[in-house]
C-alpha cells in the first residue's frame, strides 16, 4: 500500500510542514508513521493512536500504542446513543527504576510516575492505585484537557471484535504454525526411533554379553543354544512403523496452503499450476479487496487524527482538506484504474449524445422573495412559485409550482428549442473524474517518500 505514498491536500503552513517531518517526536515522517501503523495493526489487530499537546509544545504529536502498552480503557454512550471513549490508561515509558503512564479523561491528562522497589522489579504501588491512591510514593503531573474529549482512538486491522479489540489474520497463521511445529515433532520422533530401534532381550542373553547388546552392523551377540530342546527366542530389534510419515507430510502441506490463503501469498507451486494470467488475476482479487479495505481504514484514521490535531490548534479543518491512500498493490492495478476512468469518460460521452442530444440545458432562476418568483412566472405566461433551501440554509423561490411547468413555459417562449434542466450531474461527474485522475498522477511521485 505504501509502494506509492498517500496523496494529501494539507494547508501550507509552517507548523504543518514541520509536523509532517516529525509527527511523533521520534523523527518519523508522516508516511513512516502510518506505514508503522499499517504493520502493527496487521500484527495485533488493533493499535491506539493518541494526539496530545503536552506542556508548551508548539503543536501536538501523534503516538502509536500497541495493546501491550494499553492497560485499561472505558467506553460509554452519549444521550444521543453515540459511542465515545471515556478514559484510557497506557504506558509511556518502562525504565529500570520507574514506569510512566498516561491517564486521560475528558477533563484531565495525568502523567503518573511509578517507581520500582530497589530490591526487586516489583512496583511499590499497583498501577491502578498509583492513579487514584493519594498517599503512595509516586509522582503525578496533571494537565487540563482543553478538548473536552479523550484524544485517543483505536485503529483496527479490519473489523473489531469488541471496543478496543480487533482481529488479525496473524492469529490464524500462528495457530497453523503451531500445528506444523507439532507435526514436524512427530516426524522427528518417528525418524529418530526408526533409525535407532529398541532392543528387546531376555535376562540370560544380556548376562552372557556382559550386560549389553549392540545393534550395529557386524556386531556379535552370544545367545543360548536352546531351552528344553527348543530353539530359544532371546531378543529382537523393534522400531515403530513409519507409514504415518506420508500422512504427516500431507497435513503439513495442507497447513502451509491454508497459511498462504490466509496471508494471501501466491506460492511458487500456485503460479506454476496457473494456466493463464486470468487465473492469477482471480487469485489476486482477494488481496486487492484487502488492500482497498485497509486503505479506507487508514484514510479514516488519519482524517480523525488530523481533526484532533486542528482541535488542539484551535483551527478549523480546511474545506479542501483531503487524504487518499493507494488502493492497489501492483502496477497492474493502476492500469486497471486508468482503464476504468477511460470507460467512465466514454460513458459520459454516451450520456451526452444519447440523453442530451438536441437539448438546451438551463438553470432555474432563483429569487429572494416569493413575489419576485411569481412575477417572473407571469412574464413567461404562467403563475405560481415554489421554494427550496440552499446549502447555506437560505430559502430561495423559483417561478411556477414545479420545474416541469417551468420547462414547458420556456419551450413555449422559444419555439423549436427543447429545454432540459441542468441538475449539476454532469459537472459533479467531471469533478470526481478530474480529482481521481489527479490522485493517480500525484501518486507516481512524492517529495517525502519512505
Amino acid at each position: 500500500m505504501f509502494n506509492n505514498t498517500p496523496v494529501r491536500n494539507l494547508p501550507d503552513t509552517l507548523d504543518i510542514n514541520e509536523f509532517i517531518l516529525d509527527v511523533n517526536g521520534d523523527q518519523d515522517s508522516i508516511n513512516e508513521f502510518w506505514s508503522h501503523v499499517d504493520v502493527m495493526t496487521t500484527v495485533f489487530g488493533v493499535v491506539w493512536i493518541s494526539c496530545l499537546k503536552i506542556g508548551n509544545s508548539e503543536y501536538p504529536k501523534w503516538k502509536l500504542h500497541t495493546p501491550l502498552e494499553v492497560t485499561n480503557w472505558d467506553y460509554g454512550y452519549t444521550t444521543s446513543g453515540d459511542l465515545y471513549l471515556k478514559s484510557i490508561v497506557y504506558k509511556v515509558a518502562d525504565e529500570e527504576d520507574m514506569m510512566v503512564f498516561h491517564h486521560i479523561t475528558e477533563n484531565t491528562i495525568e502523567t503518573v510516575f511509578v517507581p520500582r522497589d530497589e530490591d526487586d522489579t516489583e512496583f511499590k504501588v499497583d498501577v491502578e492505585d498509583a492513579i487514584y491512591y493519594e498517599e503512595g510514593n509516586y509522582f503525578v503531573t496533571v494537565q487540563d484537557n482543553e478538548l473536552g474529549y479523550v484524544p485517543v482512538m483505536p485503529v483496527y486491522q479490519s473489523s473489531k471484535i469488541h471496543n478496543g479489540v480487533g482481529h488479525t489474520p496473524v492469529f490464524d497463521i500462528t495457530q497453523l504454525s503451531r500445528e506444523i511445529y507439532n507435526y514436524k515433532g512427530e516426524i522427528y520422533s518417528g525418524i529418530s526411533y526408526g533409525m535407532h530401534p529398541l532392543t528387546v532381550i531376555d535376562e540370560t542373553t544380556r548376562e552372557m554379553n556382559g550386560g549389553g547388546v549392540s545393534a550395529e552392523p557386524g556386531a556379535i551377540v552370544t545367545v543360548p543354544n536352546s531351552l528344553n530342546g527348543q530353539p530359544n527366542y532371546v531378543f529382537e530389534f523393534q522400531s515403530p512403523k513409519l507409514d504415518n510419515l506420508t500422512q504427516l507430510r500431507e497435513l503439513i502441506d495442507q497447513s502451509v496452503d491454508k497459511m498462504n490463503n490466509i496471508a494471501m501469498i501466491r506460492s511458487d507451486e500456485l503460479i506454476k499450476a496457473s494456466r493463464s494470467g486470468a487465473q492469477l488475476e482471480m487469485y489476486d482479487t482477494k488481496l486487492e479487496a484487502f488492500v482497498r479495505k485497509k486503505a479506507t481504514s487508514l484514510e479514516n484514521a488519519e482524517y480523525n487524527c488530523w481533526k484532533m490535531w486542528f482541535d488542539w490548534q484551535e483551527e478549523d479543518m480546511p474545506e479542501d482538506f483531503s487524504i487518499s491512500y493507494n488502493r492497489t498493490y501492483s502496477k497492474r492495478g493502476i492500469e486497471a484504474e486508468v482503464d476504468e476512468i477511460s470507460s467512465m469518460l466514454r460513458l459520459m460521452d454516451t450520456y451526452k449524445s444519447s440523453l442530451l442530444n438536441d437539448t438546451t440545458p438551463f438553470v432555474a432562476e432563483q429569487f429572494p422573495t416569493q413575489e419576485q418568483a411569481e412575477a417572473r412566472a407571469v412574464q413567461l405566461g404562467g403563475t405560481g412559485s415554489h421554494s427550496h433551501t440552499d446549502e447555506l440554509g437560505t430559502t430561495v423561490y423559483m417561478p411556477f409550482p414545479t420545474h416541469d411547468l417551468y420547462e414547458v413555459a420556456l419551450e413555449k417562449a422559444n419555439p423549436g428549442v427543447d429545454y432540459e434542466e441542468d441538475t449539476g450531474f454532469e459537472k459533479e461527474y467531471r469533478e470526481k473524474l478530474r480529482e481521481r485522475m489527479k490522485q493517480i498522477i500525484d501518486r507516481g511521485y512524492s517529495s517525502n517518500s519512505l
